[in-house]
C-alpha cells in the first residue's frame, strides 16, 4: 500500500531538514578556520567546505530515496529525465564564507513537475533553520512567518545591488527606498519571507539553485516570487540560469512589476 501524499511529503521535510543541520556542522566546522578555496571557470569562488557539504548532503539525501534526481552547483545532476529531484547550493554566500561573515547558507529544495515543493534554507552561524512545504506554510525555526505588509514602495526596505536601481534600468524610475545588501541570495529571499525585507530583486542572471527554496519560502509566506515580467518560476533542467527575479509581498511585487524592470545583459 503507498503511502499517503502528506505523509509521504512530511517524510521528505523531516529528512531534508535532518540531513540539512548536519550538513551545517559540517560547514561550521570549518568556518573561520582556514579552507582551502579556488575560482571555477566562471570566476565565482569555491572551497573544499562547498565540496564536503555537498558530498554529505548527497549522500544522506539519496540514501533514504534513491529513486530522486540530484542537481546541485558543484555537482554533476544524476539525470536529467527525473521530473523530482533535489537542488542544492551547498554553500551560498561562499565569499561570506570564505571572509569569516555570517551571511551565508545551505539552499535545498525538492522540485516535482518544475516546481519546489519543499524548500530550505539553513543559516548555521545564525542558528536559523527556514523551511517550507506545499501548502504548509513558511517557518523559521519552527514558527510562522509572514511577508511584510507594507503596501507603498517608497521607502521599502529592498535587497538589491546597486546597479540595478540606475533608472536606465527601469521604464519608469523608482521612488526613494532604503537599500539592503545581503550576500547571500538566498538569505535575501528568506529575509523577504520573514519580513525583514519587503521585497528583493536581481536584473542579471540567476541561477536555479540559489532562487528555488527561497521561491516556495517567500510564496508560502503569501508573498510573490516571480521572473522579472511576473511570470511563475520553473525549475526542470532545460536552463541553468534566468535573467532576473523578483520576490515581495503581493503590493510591492505588482508595484516593481509596473515601473518596468529591464534585464541587464544576457547568458
Amino acid at each position: 500500500m503507498q503511502a499517503p501524499k502528506t505523509q509521504s511529503a512530511d517524510d521528505d521535510l523531516n529528512r531534508a531538514m535532518e540531513a540539512v543541520r548536519k550538513a551545517g556542522e559540517t560547514a561550521l566546522s570549518r568556518f573561520r578556520k582556514g579552507v582551502k578555496a579556488w575560482r571555477k571557470a566562471d570566476g565565482t569562488p569555491v572551497s573544499d567546505a562547498d565540496l564536503e557539504v555537498d558530498e554529505h548532503l548527497r549522500l544522506l539525501l539519496l540514501q533514504s530515496k534513491p529513486h530522486y534526481g540530484w542537481h546541485s552547483e558543484e555537482s554533476h545532476a544524476s539525470s536529467e529525465l527525473i521530473e523530482r529531484f533535489w537542488l542544492v547550493d551547498p554553500i551560498d554566500g561562499t565569499s561570506a564564507f570564505l571572509g569569516g561573515s555570517e551571511s551565508w547558507c545551505i539552499s535545498l529544495a525538492l522540485i516535482d513537475d518544475g516546481r519546489p515543493v519543499l524548500g530550505i534554507i539553513y543559516a548555521p552561524a545564525q542558528n536559523s533553520m527556514y523551511s517550507a512545504s506545499t501548502g504548509g506554510g513558511a517557518k523559521l525555526n519552527g514558527s510562522a512567518i509572514a511577508v511584510s505588509p507594507r503596501k507603498k514602495l517608497e521607502d521599502a526596505r529592498l535587497i538589491a545591488n546597486s546597479s540595478s536601481l540606475k533608472q536606465q534600468h527601469w521604464q519608469e524610475p523608482l521612488p526613494r527606498i532604503e537599500r539592503l545588501s545581503v550576500p547571500s541570495l538566498a538569505l535575501r529571499l528568506a529575509y523577504v519571507a520573514q519580513g525583514l525585507a519587503d521585497a528583493a530583486f536581481a536584473l542579471t542572471y540567476k541561477h536555479d539553485w540559489d532562487l528555488a527554496a527561497g521561491d516556495l519560502l517567500v510564496s508560502e509566506a503569501q508573498g510573490i516570487m516571480s521572473d522579472l515580467d511576473g511570470s511563475l518560476l520553473r525549475y526542470d533542467f532545460k536552463r541553468s540560469a534566468r535573467l532576473g527575479f523578483i520576490g515581495a509581498n503581493p503590493a510591492l511585487h505588482a508595484a516593481l512589476t509596473a515601473h518596468g524592470p529591464k534585464a541587464i545583459g544576457r547568458f
